[in-house]
């Protein structure tokens, strides 16, 4: 009974111990936020006026107290930096007056070493506007709201269309044209813009520029959204390490860049020329005018896949474990390398193009009149359609199945090898086709002359050590 009391007792007044505990934790809570900035037990809240606090910088803040307009020939550049500022550039009515509106609402808790105050800095410098703004850094935020705004509200007015712009931010969103309001938007035009984040999002609404000289955008973590149906620009650069990055039709004179090491590409149309670095990437592209070219950089662990390049090569090389799906290339050459991963071209190989890989399938469409077309896969399977007209092709699968479809109609001489031989008389006599099902009454010889006077054009060499299977269409 002793014991039982003791234990009662103990258990009582630890829990009133920890009542008191939480009592003391909840006065100085209250009284911190009733008391914003005061420093209780190396802690302090801070606050700020919110919307109603909404500041317009109508002049520089060094002591030159320069007026700022926007349409001034002081400066031709405006460079922004921030931390986890959101920043929108918009011609809109959310404002009366166009400028520099600065909206912070953030609050939370920080120590009282790391406090700092919130500023801004704005100043003209050597042609450049630069709006630098400094954060109150925490470690429990009740809200990190805050918006840096480059505000036109005159709907005949385009401040920007001869400017360039450079925005900087750490976690901050950017939002160019800002959000769409029937009547009340108007398009936001911009010469250059370039765009860089750590953890924040960039978002190119519908009302940002069509045409530009130079679009660069680049984030390490957030994502890329091009909502604008049509963009123009002579220079495109678009990056992410592991965002994602979206858009409907780009548009340029020079070859557009795309890097991502783990995000998610998807664009329905490129209207130009394709470099990619991709990494650990899953690229979807509907259409690329002209050619892809990821031969300068090695590619690895990636879904590449195109809809159709129009006017163009498509060069990949050096890849490694990535599989391409290809639906036609419609003029220039094909030539693709990985190690492993599975590599299809539907429609389009002609002369020159080569599909090659370690381990995986090649499932491939050769065009008329197309010559010295290789695929080749160690281990993995092959599917070739071969027209009636063409002139040379050679199909190099070690350990896998290889399936072939040719018009019954075309004249051709097939040649038969073992994986690894020599293309020689000798080798031609010491294959048995034990391996090859013809499906088709022919006398079988090798070389296999079919419909042909002579064997020296339309040649199609199999070195292949298993199972061959043709299949003869109309």
């Amino acid at each position: 009974m002793a014991k039982d009391k003791v234990k009662k007792g103990f258990f009582f007044y630890f829990g009133f111990f920890l009542l008191l505990i939480i009592a003391a934790v909840l006065v100085i809570f209250v009284v911190m936020l009733f008391m914003p900035g005061t420093s209780i037990l190396g802690l302090e809240y801070f606050t700020n006026p919110g919307s109603k606090g909404v500041i317009r910088v109508e002049q520089t803040t060094d002591e030159s107290g320069k007026a700022i307009d926007f349409s001034s020939s002081d400066f031709n550049r405006i460079e922004i930096n921030a931390g986890y500022s959101e920043v929108i550039v918009q011609n809109n009515y959310d404002f009366e007056k166009g400028g520099i509106y600065i909206d912070n609402q953030s609050k939370g808790f920080v120590t009282s070493k790391k406090a700092t105050d919130f500023v801004y800095d704005v100043t003209i410098e050597n042609g450049v506007l630069k709006i630098n703004v400094q954060e109150q850094n925490g470690f429990l935020y009740f809200s990190k709201k805050s918006t840096i705004y480059l505000q036109v509200s005159d709907k005949n007015s385009s401040p920007f269309k001869e400017k360039s712009i450079k925005i900087t931010t750490k976690d901050g969103d950017v939002n160019i044209g800002g959000v769409e309001k029937a009547g009340l938007s108007n398009q936001t035009l911009i010469k250059n813009l370039e765009v860089e984040t750590t953890k924040g999002s960039i978002n190119l609404s519908g009302l940002c520029p069509s045409i530009l000289d130079n679009l660069s955008l680049k984030t390490v973590s957030g994502n890329i959204n091009i909502a604008r149906g049509e963009i123009e620009s002579k220079i495109i650069s678009i990056s992410t390490s592991s965002g994602s990055i979206t858009a409907q039709k780009l548009i340029s004179s020079e070859p557009i860049a795309l890097k991502t090491e783990s995000g998610k590409v998807k664009i329905s149309e490129i209207n130009s020329s394709l470099y990619g670095l991709f990494t650990d990437a899953y690229v979807e592209i509907g259409t690329i005018k002209r050619g892809v070219d990821l031969s300068n950089s090695p590619f690895s662990s990636s879904v590449i896949k195109i809809g159709n390049v129009e006017d163009g090569s498509v060069i990949a090389l050096n890849g490694r474990d990535t599989d391409f799906e290809i639906g036609k290339v419609e003029k220039g050459k094909t030539q693709i390398e990985t190690t492993t991963g599975s590599i299809t071209v539907s429609e389009g190989l002609i002369s020159g193009s080569k599909l090659k890989t370690s381990s995986g399938n090649i499932k491939a469409g050769v065009s008329e009149y197309a010559s010295n077309v290789v695929l080749q896969t160690e281990k993995g399977e092959i599917d070739v359609t071969l027209p009636s007209e063409f002139s040379s092709a050679s199909v190099i699968n070690q350990t896998g199945k290889t399936n072939v479809s040719m018009p019954e109609n075309g004249r051709y001489t097939l040649k038969f090898y073992y994986y690894g031989s020599l293309e020689s008389e000798a080798d031609l006599k010491n294959f048995k086709f034990d391996n090859v099902k013809l499906n088709r009454d022919l006398q079988v010889a090798n070389p296999l002359v079919i419909n042909n006077e002579a064997y020296d054009t339309r040649t199609l060499v199999l070195k292949c050590n298993k199972e061959i299977n043709f299949n003869w269409t109309k």
